[in-house]
């Protein structure tokens, strides 16, 4: 662990054998709203799914050069996982963090 701080931990672990540039970051969104109730246990899905299915033409390229990421609900809230080249991994994510701060769904796709 590199640095922890409240609500927030940082931890390093370099691939000793390949010393390949890439990471997995994950960022837990905790909500008590979100998991108040199972009305509310289900819109959170409904959300991260149509938010998913809204992302995946914007993050094709991101995906063909080896990124990765998901979104999925947990007991808390949400977690957002990306992988892949480091270097890429903030632009990913400010990517989709400020599309799930929009988050504008087609009633088409619903």
């Amino acid at each position: 662990m590199i640095e922890e701080l409240s609500g927030f931990k940082l931890w390093h672990l370099q691939d000793s054998q390949f010393r390949v540039p890439k990471g997995v970051m994950y960022v837990a969104i905790d909500s008590p709203h979100a998991v108040a109730n199972a009305e509310n246990i289900v819109k959170t899905r409904l959300c991260v799914e149509m938010f998913l299915d809204s992302l995946a033409e914007e993050t094709y390229q991101a995906e063909i050069a080896g990124m990765g990421y998901n979104l999925y609900a947990h007991q808390g809230g949400v977690t957002l996982t990306i992988s892949g080249f480091s270097q890429k991994q903030p632009e990913l994510l400010k990517l989709i963090l400020s599309r799930f701060s929009a988050r504008e769904f087609s009633s088409t796709r619903f």
